[in-house]
C-alpha cells in the first residue's frame, strides 16, 4: 500500500506483516475437523475478535462480583478489599501471563491440554484433559442450580419441586442451542449480558460515593473463616487459562489473546473491588451478614429496591453468561484433544452449518445437566482441587518449554527470563498445593478416583486405537492445529520474530549492538524516511562494545531504575501523616496502576523500538520533530538536574542525625560538596560500575527495612491500618505519591549502554516496579500495623522513629545510615540519567558535539557528567519543598508531550518494530495513558504560581536554546553531529 511505502517502504516491514499474517493464518487453518467438517471459520463463519473474547474470559473467570461476598462474612470488609486487591497479583496475573505466552505459541484448540502434551508427551496431556474437563464440566454444573436460586428470588416458584427441575433444564438447553450455533454467537451474547449485569454495579457504586466512610473499610470479623476466604477469593478469580482451549478459533490469535487477558483481568479485578468498596464503606452492616447475594441488599439499602431487583435480574444474566462460557470451553477442549488423538474422531466432528463441534457440545451439557442437581459446595470444592492438579501441571509444562524448547515460537513472551519465569509460578504454586491441603478427605477420594479414571481413558482409548475399533485422528500428522504447531517449532519457528517485530533488533542483540550497513533488515524507524532520525547513530555511539566498554545487564539496570525512581520507602512517610494508615498504604497499592505501571508499560516499548541514548528526546523527536525533542529534553533535563539537586542535601540531613556536626554551617556544605564529587567521580568510571555500586546500595538500603517487616509480623494488628486522619492534606498525599513513584521513563535515556535492550530493559522494568511498589506497601504496612502512632507524627525520616519502637535504636540507626546510602544511590542514578540525556541531545543535534565526547579510557561521556554534576551542585542549596514543586511541574510537562509521542507513533507508525509492545491496540492505549494524564493536569493545576512562573521561564530557555543551537549550526560556530546520508549507517559526521 502507499501509506505503508510512505511510513517505512522497507521490505523488512513488509515482510514481518506478511510473516504474521501467514502464521496466523495457519493457525486458523490447522483448526481443521479431522473428518472433513470444515475449517473453523470457514464458510464465512468468523472467528473471534477482540470486544467478545474479553468478554468470554470475563464469564469463563468471573461474570461480575456475584459470589464474591463471602469473602467479607469470613474476614470482613478490610481483608475482604485487600485480597482482592493483592490476589490478582499472587493469581490471576500469573496465570494469564503463562496462559498469553503458550496460547499464543501453540495457537490450536485444546489449549493446556495441547501444552501439556508438547511439554511430557500424550499420557500428560490426556490426564490434563481429564483434570480440567471434569473440574470445568463442574465448574459448569455450578450455574444452572446458581441461576434457579436467583430466579427463586425474584420468582418464588421456582424455588423447589419440578419448576427447579425444569427451570434447570430450560437452561441447559436453551445455552446449549447458542453454543451450537457459534462461537461468534456466543461471543456477542456475552457482550450483551456482560453490560447488563455489570450496569446495576456501576450504578450503585455511582450512587454511594456520597455515602462512603472510609473508616468502615476497616472493620474486621471477630471470628475469622481463612478456608472459606481463601476459597472464595480462589474460586472467583481462576480459570483464566479457560480461553486457550478456544485459542485456534480466535481472529489473529498472536495478537488478539494477549490484550483480551489484559483488559479482561483489568476489568475483572476492578468488577470486584469497585463495587465491595462501595457496599462495604455506604453502608454499616456486620460481617456476618454478607451471605451469598447480599450485594442485592446492600444495593437496596444505598438506592431502594428497583436497584436491589435489578442486581437480582443481573446475577441471572451472570449465571447465563458463565453457564455459555464454560460450556464453550469444555467443549472446544473435547475437540482439541481429539485433534491430538487422544480422543475418538467423533469429538472433533463439526456441524454442517454452524461448523461448530456438536457431538462435544452435546456431550459436555449431557454431563453438566447430569451434575446440576449436586450440593454447591461439593462441587466447588473438587472442582477447586482438580483445577489445581490441572495447575501444577500446566506451570510445569510452562517451566520446561521454557527450558528445553528456547526456540519455540512465542509471539508474546512473559518479559521474564528462566528464573523470573519460575518465581512467576512458584507463588501461585504455592496456593495451590495449600488449597490441595486443606481440602476434606471426601475431595481427596472424589478426585483420586477422577485422576484413575483418566488413567484408564488414556489406555482405553490406546486400546482402541490399537485394535482400530474407533476412529482417531494422527495427532502426528499433517491435520489439525496440533500438527501445525509441532511442526512449526521443529521448522525454527520462522515467524517468530515477525509477531514479535524484533526482526532487525534481534539480529542486533544476538549479533553486535551495532547497527551497520550489513545488517540483514533494518527497521522502519531507521531507514526510508525522508525526516530521518540518526537512532542508528545514537545506538551505535552508545552501544558500548566498539569502545571496549561493559554494558549494562539485567541485574545492575533493575537497581539503577529503582534508584531512579524510589531508592527504598524514604520519604512516604508524609502520605501517613496527610491521611492516615488506610489511605497511604490504599494509595501505595493503587497508584501504581494510576501512574508506574502505564509509564513503564510507555517507556518499554520506545525504548526497546529506539534503543538509542537520549530516550524520551528521541522519541518526542521522531514523533513530532526537533523543536519538539529539544523542549522535551530542556524540561526532562531541567527536572532530572533539580531532583538530583535534592539528594545531596538529603543525604546530609539523614547523616546529620547520626553524625549531628555535619548539621550545618561549613560541615554541611563540605558534606554536600563532598557527596557530589565523589558520585561525580563513580560515574566517570562507566556504567557498569555504577549499575554494581547500585545493586550493594540498594541490598544496604532495603535490608533494615525487611528485618523491620519480620520483626513487626507478630505485633500487627490490622484494625490499625483502617485509621484516617481528622483533616485530611489531599495535596500532600498525591504530592508525596507522585514524588514517590515516578521517574520510569528515566532509564531510557541509557537505552544504548543496556546489553540486548529488546529483552533487558522490558524485564529490568517489570522487576524494578516489583520491587519498588513492595518497597514501600510492605513497610508501611508492618509499620502502621505494629504501632500505635498518630498520623500526625508521621514526618519526614519517621520510619526510623517506628523501626525503634519495633526493635530498638539498633534499627533505627541502620535505617539512618541506609536513607544516606539510598540517597548516594539516587544521586548518582539520577546524575547517569541526566547525563546521558546531554549525549542523546548531542548526538540528535540538538546540542554541540562536545556533550557526546567520550573519555578515552572509561568511554564515558566526561563532558556531560561533569556538567550534570556542577549544575544539581549548584542547585544543592536550594529550599527542598521548591525543587519538588517544580520537579513535578516540569516533569507533568514532560510527560504528556512524551505520553502524546507515543500515541502518535501509535497511530502513525503502526509498522516501526517494537521489541516489545503493549498488549494493546490504539483505542487500548489511549485509555492506558487517559487516567495519568488527567492526574498530571491535576498536579500542574494546584501547583502555586511561583511554580508556574519557574516553569515558564525554564520553557522560554528552552526555546531560546533550540534557536541559539541553529544559529550557530547555520554559522558553523560550534561543532555539531548528524547522521550521514540517508541511510543513517551509525557514521558520525562534524559539521
Amino acid at each position: 500500500m502507499a501509506g505503508e511505502t510512505h511510513l517505512g517502504g522497507d521490505a523488512a516491514a513488509a515482510k514481518e506483516k506478511n510473516a504474521s499474517a501467514d502464521a496466523d493464518a495457519v493457525a486458523a487453518a490447522g483448526t481443521t475437523a479431522p473428518d472433513g467438517g470444515g475449517r473453523a471459520g470457514a464458510g464465512g463463519h468468523k472467528k473471534l475478535s477482540l470486544v467478545p473474547l474479553i468478554f468470554l474470559i470475563f464469564f469463563e473467570v468471573a461474570g461480575g462480583p456475584y459470589g464474591a461476598e463471602p469473602a467479607v462474612q469470613s474476614a470482613g470488609p478490610l481483608y475482604a478489599l485487600l485480597g482482592f486487591l493483592i490476589f490478582p497479583f499472587i493469581w490471576a496475573i500469573p496465570e494469564a501471563l503463562v496462559t498469553a505466552e503458550l496460547s499464543t505459541a501453540m495457537p490450536g484448540n485444546g489449549g493446556f491440554v495441547l501444552w501439556a502434551d508438547r511439554a511430557f508427551g500424550p499420557f500428560s496431556g490426556s490426564l490434563m484433559g481429564t483434570w480440567k474437563y471434569v473440574s470445568g464440566a463442574i465448574n459448569g454444573a455450578a450455574f444452572p442450580a446458581l441461576c434457579a436460586d436467583y430466579l427463586a428470588r425474584v420468582v418464588p416458584a421456582v424455588g423447589g419441586g419440578g419448576p427447579r427441575v425444569a427451570a434447570i433444564v430450560a437452561f441447559n438447553v436453551a445455552l446449549t442451542v447458542v453454543n451450537y450455533t457459534g462461537l461468534t454467537v456466543v461471543g456477542w451474547t456475552a457482550v450483551g449480558l456482560g453490560i447488563a449485569s455489570l450496569s446495576p454495579f456501576l450504578l450503585m457504586s455511582s450512587i454511594a460515593l456520597p455515602k462512603i466512610r472510609p473508616r468502615r473499610w476497616g472493620g474486621v470479623a471477630a471470628e475469622k473463616d481463612w478456608k472459606l476466604f481463601f476459597n472464595t477469593l480462589f474460586w472467583n478469580l481462576n480459570y483464566w487459562d479457560s480461553v486457550s482451549t478456544m485459542a485456534g478459533e480466535v481472529d489473529r490469535p498472536g495478537k488478539t489473546l494477549p490484550k483480551a487477558l489484559v483488559s479482561a483481568v483489568s476489568m475483572t479485578s476492578l468488577g470486584y473491588l469497585l463495587p465491595l468498596m462501595a457496599a462495604t464503606g455506604a453502608i454499616d452492616v456486620a460481617p456476618e451478614d454478607w451471605g451469598n447475594g447480599f450485594f442485592a441488599d446492600a444495593a437496596g439499602m444505598i438506592a431502594g429496591k428497583w436497584l436491589k431487583y435489578w442486581i437480582e435480574v443481573g446475577a441471572v444474566l451472570s449465571s447465563i453468561g458463565l453457564y455459555s462460557a464454560t460450556l464453550s470451553s469444555a467443549a472446544f477442549q473435547l475437540l482439541g484433544m481429539a485433534d491430538l488423538g487422544l480422543l475418538p474422531r467423533v469429538f472433533a466432528v463439526r456441524a454442517p452449518v454452524f461448523n461448530t463441534p456438536w457431538v462435544s457440545i452435546v456431550a459436555t451439557s449431557a454431563i453438566t445437566l447430569g451434575m446440576s442437581f449436586f450440593s454447591f459446595n461439593n462441587i466447588v470444592a473438587a472442582a477447586n482441587f482438580l483445577y489445581s492438579l490441572g495447575m501444577l501441571l500446566e506451570f510445569a509444562a510452562f517451566i520446561w518449554l521454557r527450558i528445553k524448547r528456547p526456540d519455540l515460537s512465542r509471539p508474546y513472551r512473559v518479559p521474564a527470563r528462566l528464573p523470573g519465569a519460575v518465581a512467576l509460578c512458584l507463588v501461585p504454586s504455592a496456593f495451590l498445593v495449600f488449597v490441595m491441603a486443606i481440602a476434606g478427605w471426601k475431595v481427596y477420594a472424589i478426585s483420586a478416583a477422577f485422576t484413575v479414571a483418566g488413567i484408564g481413558v488414556y489406555y482405553l482409548m490406546r486400546f482402541c486405537k490399537a485394535k482400530g475399533c474407533l476412529r482417531f485422528s494422527d495427532g502426528d500428522g499433517d491435520e489439525g492445529a496440533a500438527a501445525y504447531q509441532r511442526q512449526a517449532s521443529r521448522n525454527g519457528d520462522a515467524y517468530s520474530a515477525a509477531n514479535c517485530m524484533m526482526q532487525g533488533i534481534q539480529a542486533s542483540d544476538k549479533a553486535s549492538p551495532v547497527h551497520s550497513n550489513a545488517s540483514p533488515a533494518k527497521p522502519e524507524s531507521f531507514a526510508g524516511d525522508a525526516t530521518h532520525l540518526p537512532i542508528t547513530a545514537v545506538a551505535a555511539s552508545g552501544a558500548g562494545q566498539e569502545r571496549g566498554r561493559n554494558q549494562l545487564t539485567l541485574f545492575p539496570l533493575i537497581f539503577l531504575i529503582f534508584f531512579e525512581v524510589a531508592g527504598g520507602p524514604y520519604g512516604a512517610e508524609p502520605a501517613v501523616q496527610a491521611a492516615g494508615p488506610l489511605f497511604a498504604i490504599l494509595g501505595f497499592l493503587v497508584f501504581p496502576f494510576v501512574w508506574p505501571v502505564p509509564e513503564s508499560l510507555v517507556t518499554a516499548e520506545l525504548s526497546t523500538a529506539m534503543p538509542g541514548n537520549g530516550g524520551y528526546v528521541l522519541w518526542v523527536d521522531r514523533a513530532f520533530g526537533p523543536f519538539a525533542g529539544s523542549l522535551m529534553g530542556t524540561w526532562k533535563y531541567v527536572c532530572a538536574a533539580i531532583g538530583a539537586a535534592a539528594f545531596p542535601a538529603l543525604c546530609s540531613d539523614y547523616l546529620m542525625r547520626v553524625f549531628p556536626a555535619v548539621s550545618g554551617g561549613g560541615a554541611r556544605v563540605a558534606t554536600i560538596v563532598t557527596f557530589n564529587v565523589a558520585l561525580t567521580l563513580l560515574n566517570y568510571t562507566g556504567l557498569s560500575v555504577v549499575g554494581w555500586t547500585a545493586v550493594a546500595l540498594g541490598v544496604a538500603a532495603l535490608s533494615p527495612f525487611l528485618l523491620m517487616v519480620g520483626i513487626a509480623l507478630p505485633k500487627i494488628r490490622p484494625r490499625r491500618w483502617g485509621v484516617t486522619t481528622g483533616a485530611k492534606d489531599w495535596k500532600l498525599l498525591l504530592n508525596t505519591l507522585f514524588w514517590n513513584l515516578n521517574g520510569w521513563d528515566s532509564v531510557s535515556t541509557m537505552a544504548g549502554e543496556v546489553e540486548r535492550p529488546g529483552k533487558t530493559l522490558p524485564r529490568a522494568l517489570v522487576s524494578a516496579v516489583c520491587i519498588g511498589c513492595l518497597g514501600y506497601v510492605l513497610p508501611l504496612m508492618a509499620a502502621t500495623g505494629a504501632i500505635d502512632a498518630p498520623p500526625e507524627a508521621w514526618g519526614d525520616g519517621y520510619f526510623a522513629d517506628a523501626a525503634g519502637l519495633i526493635a530498638g535504636k539498633w534499627l533505627k540507626y541502620w535505617i539512618e545510615v541506609g536513607a544516606a546510602l539510598s540517597s548516594a544511590g539516587l544521586y548518582s542514578a539520577s546524575l547517569s540519567s541526566a547525563a546521558y540525556l546531554l549525549v542523546g541531545m548531542a548526538d540528535l543535534g540538538h546540542l554541540p558535539s562536545l556533550f557526546a565526547a567520550r573519555a578515552p579510557v572509561f568511554g564515558t561521556p566526561w563532558a556531560s557528567i561533569t556538567a550534570t554534576g556542577a549544575i544539581a551542585l549548584g542547585m544543592s542549596f536550594l529550599s527542598f519543598d521548591s525543587i519538588v514543586a517544580v520537579t513535578n511541574f516540569l516533569y507533568g510537562l514532560g510527560m504528556l508531550l512524551e505520553l502524546a509521542a507515543f500515541l502518535w507513533l501509535r497511530a502513525r507508525r503502526p509498522g516501526m518494530p517494537r521489541p516489545y509492545r503493549v498488549p494493546l491496540g490504539t483505542g487500548g492505549a489511549a485509555a492506558m495513558c487517559a487516567v495519568p494524564s488527567v492526574f498530571l493536569a491535576v498536579v500542574m493545576a494546584v501547583a502555586g504560581w511561583k511554580v508556574c512562573v519557574a516553569s515558564a521561564a525554564v520553557t522560554a530557555g528552552g526555546v531560546a536554546v533550540y534557536y541559539a543551537m541553529a544559529f550557530c549550526k547555520a554559522r558553523g560556530c560550534v561543532r555539531f553531529v548528524r547522521p550521514e546520508g540517508g541511510e543513517c549507517d551509525g557514521e558520525l559526521v562534524m559539521v
